[in-house]
């Protein structure tokens, strides 16, 4: 587990987390590459959009399982239910998509868990990756 203080700590710091977890489990190339894509993209959305919605911290644990990765992310700040979002078409022509939820559509294509629940005013997403 590891926990990062967002008006300290920057992106880099969490995504050293699971490199340093791949590294040490001498992991699947592709697989660590599917989970990091994953993670940066969620810990990416706290440090930017949930940072600007009061969050002050982040903590996150990776668990590695029969080759399934496990990741869970713990924040403050306000209700933001990431499973809901992404439902983009990619299909469309640039100009006709509005902006933001392709990060999170990306997570939908590798994750095959994708949870999201809020207790005691913290956010709760957990993802599995193969």
């Amino acid at each position: 587990m590891a926990r990062f203080d967002l008006n300290r700590d920057t992106i880099a710091d969490a995504l050293a987390y699971l490199e340093s977890f791949c590294k040490k489990l001498n992991t699947d190339p592709e697989s660590c590459h599917r989970a990091m894509l994953v993670y940066e993209e969620l810990v990416t959305n706290v440090f930017t959009h949930a940072k600007k919605g009061g969050a002050t911290m982040l903590e996150t644990r990776v668990q590695m399982d029969n080759g399934t990765f496990l990741i869970n992310l713990i924040y403050d700040g306000e209700r933001f239910d990431p499973t809901k979002a992404g439902n983009i078409d990619p299909s469309l022509p640039l100009e006709q998509r509005t902006a933001g939820g392709l990060g999170i559509f990306l997570v939908k294509q590798f994750a095959t868990r994708f949870e999201y629940s809020r207790e005691n005013n913290l956010n709760r997403v957990t993802v599995e990756v193969k």
